[in-house]
């Protein structure tokens, strides 16, 4: 895995703040320089602020998704570990993107959420969705 679920938390408290401040372009190419990340096994949080920047298309260099990238990661280190104890406290079950629990089908969609939790069934659940969406196509 390029990123661990801490990462990915971290990510997703990003893409938190994209969704707040109804950003829904930004949110969508910063999922899509996510999953670039991914795809080419660079983790961005072992970079520096400027290898990071490098990596952005240039039409993003002046945009909140350059802001957003380069955000401190110390800040949202201790959230991301508040958050994740928080799920664990409660036993609520999560993956990640590249997790092998990770369904599938989501990986398909346009812009896939990059950190799940969820409480009950959710194997059940995602199989029924699943056959739902299989037979609406």
């Amino acid at each position: 895995m390029v990123y661990t679920h801490k990462e990915y938390m971290k990510l997703t408290l990003i893409a938190a703040l994209c969704d707040k401040l109804k950003l829904v372009s930004e949110y969508g190419e910063y999922v899509k320089f996510i999953l670039d990340s991914v795809t080419s096994s660079i983790n961005l949080f072992q970079l520096t602020v400027s290898e990071r920047q490098s990596l952005l298309p240039e039409y993003t260099k002046n945009s909140l998704l350059n802001e957003l990238v380069n955000i401190k990661d110390d800040y949202l280190e201790r959230i991301a570990e508040n958050e994740l104890a928080l799920l664990d406290r409660y036993n609520i079950r999560y993956t990640s993107y590249e997790s092998n629990e990770y369904p599938a089908f989501m990986k398909s969609i346009p812009i896939p959420p990059l950190f799940l939790s969820w409480k009950g069934n959710f194997e059940k659940a995602v199989m029924e969705k699943a056959s739902l969406l299989l037979v609406v196509e």
